[in-house]
């Protein structure tokens, strides 16, 4: 599945595949050097959904990118809001933040 990302930072992530298309809460997974995209709480629509349902679509992409907005914090150093997996402990310090400080 290809994902496609809306939001800064990311509220909603988009999956395509085939016919179907998928709304997630996008989440990032620390892997090594370079982050992963976990979508969660995803829900699935056809192409049809879209072309005759579309209010249906909208409000699972708004209440999605609520929930997601719901979580942001705000770091302490750059003074931006980030999800809350960008956070190192609880210093209320972005990752990004705290490697120019560990530099």
């Amino acid at each position: 599945m290809q994902w496609f990302v809306s939001g800064e930072p990311a509220q909603v992530a988009v999956g395509v595949e085939g016919p179907w298309f998928v709304l997630a809460r996008p989440l990032t997974r620390w892997g090594g050097p370079r982050t992963e995209l976990q979508p969660a709480d995803r829900r699935q629509f056809s192409r049809d959904d879209l072309l005759w349902l579309p209010e249906v679509v909208v409000e699972a992409a708004e209440a999605i990118a609520a929930r997601g907005r719901r979580s942001f914090r705000w770091c302490r150093s750059c003074r931006r809001a980030h999800a809350p997996e960008w956070f190192v402990g609880a210093a209320g310090t972005c990752r990004e933040c705290a490697s120019v400080v560990d530099a």
